[in-house]
C-alpha cells in the first residue's frame, strides 16, 4: 500500500500533510495525491490557464525545463495562475536557484502543483496576502505547519514531473524508494492521471527518469540495449502498452529521449523543420523519419502481439503495466497536445437526425 498525501485548506493557504509514512530515515518518502490543485494559495487558479497544456516553448520561456532558475522566477509562474503579484518575504534568506522540469504539454494545474510541491519539500511555503503571492519560511509564521525539512539555500532539491502512462506505478515507486531516492527525497503519485512528481537530488531524478523510459520501452517490447530489460530479449508488446494510439505516442516520447532526438518548441527551417503535432514539438528531418518508421513498426507489432497472446504467449512481467480495462477507468495523461483521431469521442447521431437523413 502506498502512503497518502492530503491537502489541508488553511486560512493562509494550503499545506501538504502526509497521513502516514513507511520509510526509514535514509530512504525517500512516498505520498499519494488525489488530484492536482485547482485552488491556489489564495485564490482559484485561472480556469483557462489551469486546463491549457503548456507548449515546450512556454515551458522553456518560464524556465521550467530543468534549468536552475531563481526561486522568485518559479514563484512568479505560480502567481500568474492566481493573477497575483509575486513577492519573497525574506529575499536575503530565501534566495538561490531551483530546478523544476516539466514535460511538454504539462497542463497549468500540473505545473502549479509541481511548483507548489517543489517549494514545500524544500522547506518553504506560499501564502496569499492582499494582491500578492508571498514565499515565506514556515518557521516565521506560527499559523503554518512546520515542514519536515528546513530551507537550505546551499542544498536546494530539484523537482521533476514524470508521466508513467501505461506503466503500473507500484514497481516504479518501489524501485525509487529502495534503490534510487535519497533520504531527503519525496515521490508524489497522482493515481487517476498516473503522474509522478519527484523532489530529490539531480542524480536521483535522472536515474528515476531513465528508469521510467526503460520500463516504457520494455513494456512495448523494445528495451534499450543498455538497459537491464534488454536481457529479456525481443518480445511482443504488453497488452497495456498497445491499449490505444495514445499509448503508442507516449512510447515514442521515451524512444526519442533514449535516442537523444532533439525536440524544439518552435519551428527551425534548418534544424527542426518537421512538426510532431501530437507532442506539439518540432523535430529534425532525420528524427521525424525515424519516429515515423518506429510508429509504423509498433503498429505492426500490435497485431503480432495479439496473435502471440492467442497462441498462448504470457507476458513475463504483467505487473509492469496497467491493463487496458484499468486504463479505461482512469484519466491517464500521456502528455499529448491532442488525442489521436481514433481516440477522440465520436459525435452521436440522434434517432431524430437519423430519420431526417433517410
Amino acid at each position: 500500500m502506498r502512503p497518502h498525501l492530503l491537502f489541508a485548506a488553511l486560512a493562509a493557504g494550503l499545506a501538504v500533510v502526509p497521513a502516514r509514512t513507511v520509510t526509514a530515515d535514509d530512504r525517500p518518502t512516498l505520498h499519494e495525491l488525489r488530484e492536482f490543485m485547482a485552488r491556489g494559495a489564495f485564490t482559484e487558479l485561472d480556469r483557462e490557464l489551469a486546463r491549457r497544456p503548456l507548449s515546450l516553448a512556454e515551458i522553456e520561456k518560464d524556465g521550467l525545463d530543468g534549468r536552475p532558475r531563481p526561486v522568485v522566477d518559479i514563484l512568479e509562474t505560480m502567481a500568474r495562475f492566481e493573477k497575483l503579484q509575486a513577492r519573497v518575504a525574506e529575499p536575503l534568506e530565501v534566495r538561490g536557484d531551483m530546478s523544476v522540469r516539466l514535460t511538454p504539454n504539462t497542463t497549468g494545474e500540473e505545473a502549479y502543483t509541481t511548483c507548489f510541491l517543489a517549494f514545500t519539500y524544500n522547506g518553504l511555503a506560499v501564502s496569499g496576502q492582499g494582491e500578492e503571492l508571498v514565499l515565506v519560511r514556515p518557521e516565521t509564521r506560527p499559523e503554518l505547519p512546520r515542514p519536515g525539512r528546513k530551507w537550505d539555500p546551499s542544498r536546494i532539491l530539484a523537482t521533476r514531473l514524470l508521466r508513467l502512462g501505461y506503466l503500473a506505478p507500484d514497481p516504479i515507486l518501489r524501485h525509487y524508494h529502495q534503490e534510487i531516492g535519497t533520504g531527503d527525497g519525496h515521490a508524489i503519485i497522482v493515481p487517476k492521471a498516473n503522474v509522478l512528481i519527484a523532489i530529490d537530488t539531480e542524480p536521483a531524478l535522472a536515474k528515476l527518469a531513465a528508469l521510467v523510459d526503460d520500463e516504457t520501452m520494455a513494456a512495448m517490447g523494445a528495451a534499450p540495449a543498455d538497459s537491464p530489460a534488454a536481457a529479456e530479449g525481443p518480445r511482443p508488446p504488453s497488452a497495456g502498452a498497445i491499449a490505444s494510439r495514445a499509448c503508442v505516442h507516449f512510447y515514442l516520447q521515451a524512444f526519442a529521449r533514449k535516442h537523444d532526438m532533439a525536440m524544439s518548441g518552435t519551428v527551425d527551417p534548418q534544424n527542426a523543420p518537421k512538426s510532431y503535432p501530437e507532442m506539439n514539438v518540432w523535430l529534425s528531418a532525420r528524427g521525424s523519419e525515424t519516429l515515423g518508421w518506429e510508429y509504423r513498426r509498433i503498429m505492426e507489432q500490435s497485431a503480432r502481439s495479439r496473435e502471440a497472446e492467442a497462441a498462448g504467449w504470457v507476458d513475463p512481467r504483467p505487473d509492469r503495466v496497467i491493463t487496458p480495462a484499468a486504463q479505461r477507468r482512469m484519466e491517464i495523461r500521456f502528455g499529448l497536445a491532442a488525442s489521436p483521431d481514433s481516440e477522440r469521442p465520436r459525435a452521436r447521431t440522434s434517432k431524430k437526425a437519423a430519420r431526417r437523413k433517410r
